[in-house]
C-alpha cells in the first residue's frame, strides 16, 4: 500500500499510521473476515497499487495496539 503524506504531516506520524501487511496468504484476520468477499480478493489481488493519505488515515492509530 501507498502512503501519501500531501499536508506534510510530520515523519512520525507518517510512521505510525502506515501499514504493513499483516495477514499472509490464505491468513486472514478477524478484522478482515468482516468485509465482504469481493473487497477481501481485491484488496489482495492490487495490495501494492492501493494508495492512502496520512490526513485520512490519522485515526487508525486509536484502533491498534502498539
Amino acid at each position: 500500500m501507498i502512503i501519501t503524506n500531501k499536508l506534510d504531516l510530520p515523519a512520525g506520524l507518517l510512521k505510525a499510521v502506515s501499514t504493513e501487511r499483516h495477514n499472509a496468504p490464505l491468513c486472514l484476520s478477524a478484522t478482515t473476515l468482516l468485509q465482504v468477499v469481493k473487497q477481501i480478493i481485491l484488496t489482495d489481488r492490487h495490495w501494492e497499487q492501493l494508495e492512502d493519505d496520512v490526513a485520512d488515515r490519522a485515526w487508525a492509530g486509536y484502533g491498534s495496539c502498539p
